[in-house]
């Protein structure tokens, strides 16, 4: 086993093998706590993270149809080139994670119109990551985000007009497993892969497709099997991985198979308005019991039907506006959480333009300056407003409420991103293809600062976790 040397001049050992032993992650025979953070917006683009409307697929359709295939293939090549390099992985070592949760859409690896024909730049991203990750000592989760005819009807699944169609088509689950087959026939004999994380967030819509959800990830698995007898499978619960009661028990009849749960605290009242951390509000004191107790986050894991390792491998919150702080300290609350009660953790997420990221974009940064001079936060801003004003008229003649009103708003908003996007685009067009490469260059480590407040909540619970 190799050992690579970190920036700081001490002996990082590549990872081991990762095997579970009932509750317990072991590595070579030790017991393991996973730490680790999400390198999203990578090998799959989300608009907020990126500052342009819609999904990834489209945003590199409206760049090839405005700019053509020079000018477009300027762009996303120094982005995808310069995203992630050695500086992000040490400095994710630094701070004490010992693993990456990596997100990619299927596109990467085969188009549409000729599902099979593996693309080879796609596992090249892969190889590289996975090298970095070996470098480095830390595991690599690989996290198949969105699936050929997507498994939800949002945004990180790639759903660009509100279809769900995965459990109902055949032909598309059949690409999912050979996907998985192939991924599992390159790298069985990679100890820096810790799992392969089969679909995130899954979501049914109607009961029969349960059953449905539940076959395919045996499919999945058999798969993965036929070429990979050791690496450790995750399998997301439904509703975008909240529920693991819909996971069957056939699932877990492999005994390196465990499931993940997901958990967004700013979904449960009051804990989208607090601007503090702990706090009195509305009377009611909010400490780290309460938060705990409110959202029923011990009880997210299924941890009496599943003696497996519980693992949360997604969670995070948006740092902006007047509640910010408090969102880092629920963050950090949760995380707490976590190491109190041996349960493996994966925040969300890295870094971004300025939205979920651990890190955010330098001000004066090319790509940000850019967003400024085309006015994409503008319009956002006034997208937004115009649908608030729908919303309240259509109240008038067709009263909605809860899911009915959501989807309503969200397909709205999807028909206006696509609109703004290609404006946005259209606002491009006077670039050359060397300044598309600068400002694809300029998501590379150089240009994002850590968030104190974050730094500072991990660096403390890191260093308590290992005293």
């Amino acid at each position: 086993m190799t050992t690579p040397t970190s920036p700081h001049g001490q002996a990082t050992p590549a990872p081991a093998w990762l095997s579970i032993d009932g509750r317990r992650l072991l590595a070579e025979g030790r017991p393991v706590q996973l730490r680790g953070i999400g390198l999203g917006n990578w090998m799959l683009v989300e608009h907020f993270m990126i500052g342009l409307p819609h999904v990834d697929y489209i945003m590199r359709q409206a760049f090839h149809e405005i700019l053509g295939r020079e000018r477009a293939a300027a762009f996303w090549d120094a982005y995808m080139d310069s995203y992630f390099g050695p500086a992000d992985f040490a400095r994710i070592r630094d701070l004490g994670f010992n693993h990456v949760r990596l997100p990619f859409s299927y596109r990467h690896f085969e188009s549409d119109d000729r599902p099979g024909q593996w693309r080879e730049a796609g596992f090249r991203h892969l190889d590289r990551a996975i090298a970095l990750c070996r470098q480095h000592g830390l595991w690599v989760l690989l996290d198949l985000h969105s699936a050929p005819g997507c498994q939800a009807s949002d945004w990180n699944a790639e759903s660009a007009h509100g279809e769900a169609l995965l459990w109902d088509d055949e032909h598309c689950q059949a690409r999912v497993a050979n996907l998985w087959r192939e991924i599992a026939r390159r790298y069985r004999d990679e100890p820096t892969v810790m799992a392969y994380e089969v679909l995130n967030e899954p979501v049914t819509g109607f009961p029969h497709q349960v059953a449905r959800m539940n076959a395919f990830h045996h499919r999945c698995i058999r798969a993965i099997r036929e070429m990979d007898p050791r690496h450790i499978i995750v399998i997301n619960g439904d509703k975008h991985a909240t529920d693991l009661h819909a996971l069957d028990e056939a699932t877990f009849a492999d005994p390196q198979v465990m499931a993940a749960f997901h958990f967004y605290h700013q979904f449960t009242p009051p804990f989208r308005e607090i601007t503090e951390f702990p706090c009195v509000h509305n009377g009611e004191t909010i400490d780290a019991a309460y938060f705990v107790r409110k959202t029923g986050l011990a009880n997210r894991s299924d941890r009496d039907r599943l003696v497996r390792p519980e693992f949360l491998d997604e969670f995070g919150s948006w740092y902006g506006g007047p509640t910010a702080n408090a969102q880092r300290h629920l963050v950090g609350a949760t995380i707490e959480w976590c190491e109190a009660h041996g349960v493996h953790w994966n925040l969300w997420h890295w870094k971004d333009v300025r939205g979920m990221g651990l890190l955010r974009m330098r001000d004066g940064t090319p790509w940000l300056a850019l967003l400024e001079k085309i006015g994409a936060r503008q319009m956002q801003k006034d997208a937004d407003t115009a649908l608030d004003v729908y919303m309240k008229q259509v109240a008038t003649f067709l009263p909605l409420e809860g899911k009915r009103q959501h989807r309503v708003r969200q397909e709205t908003a999807r028909d206006l991103q696509l609109q703004m996007l290609w404006t946005l685009v259209e606002r491009m067009q006077d670039l050359s293809a060397a300044e598309l490469t600068v400002l694809g260059q300029s998501f590379a480590s150089e240009n994002f600062e850590l968030d104190p407040t974050l730094e500072s909540i991990l660096r403390r619970i890191m260093a308590t976790s290992r005293a």
